[in-house]
């Protein structure tokens, strides 16, 4: 009878947004958490651990050269995307994403994301990402190696000038094995948890 681990991964990537004549993404990124495996046994009481990986890939895109590394208030820029994938040799993972904009010192509104929320593929839309009363937002599908997801697309910039602004994006994967999600998700939503788990194995 197999018996699976449940393996949780956080990552938050840091970077910091500029207007007008401040420098421009700074970016940092930290790694926590490292639980690894999925455990296997058997009926006559041996066991075979089978170590698995799950590690995130979270990029952004860095500004072209003609922006001198400032941006303007009052401006929607739609192609700076904050993307998450797996790192070669992880396991495929369900993931959840939140943020936060810190400016000048204190959490504001002004500055905002631009979630990747839908996509139509073949007339029909698809919807990508789902906020929850947690606070996440829930991917609708899954990444790997070879899957990417776009959590920012880009930024509103509002009315301000001159200011320091920081972006912190917060993204937890889990294993798509065992039901993970139930578990570990257990702070969803029912109707959450049920989107989640057509991505499931």
């Amino acid at each position: 009878m197999a018996v699976g681990g449940n393996m949780k991964r956080n990552k938050t990537a840091t970077f910091a947004i500029s207007i007008l004549l401040l420098c421009v993404m700074l970016f940092a990124v930290a790694i926590t958490c490292g639980v690894v495996a999925y455990f296997s046994s058997n009926d006559e009481g041996g066991g075979n651990n089978n170590l698995a990986v799950l590690k995130l890939d979270v990029t952004t895109t860095t500004f072209e050269d003609d922006r001198k590394g400032n941006l303007l208030p009052d401006y929607t820029y739609d192609d700076m995307p904050v993307t998450i994938k797996t790192q070669a040799g992880s396991i495929d993972a369900l993931i959840r994403a939140k943020y936060k904009v810190v400016i000048d010192g204190q959490e504001s509104d002004l500055i905002q994301p631009i979630i990747d929320m839908n996509k139509t593929e073949e007339g029909q839309q698809q919807i990508l990402w789902q906020q929850d009363t947690d606070g996440w937002y829930y991917y609708l599908g899954y990444v790997s190696t070879t899957e990417t997801a776009t959590f920012i697309r880009g930024y509103n910039t509002g009315a301000i000038e001159g200011m320091d602004i920081q972006v912190t994006v917060t993204v937890e994967a889990i294993q798509r094995q065992y039901g993970a999600y139930e578990t570990l998700w257990a702070d969803a939503s029912s109707e959450i948890v049920s989107q989640v788990a057509e991505f499931s194995l």
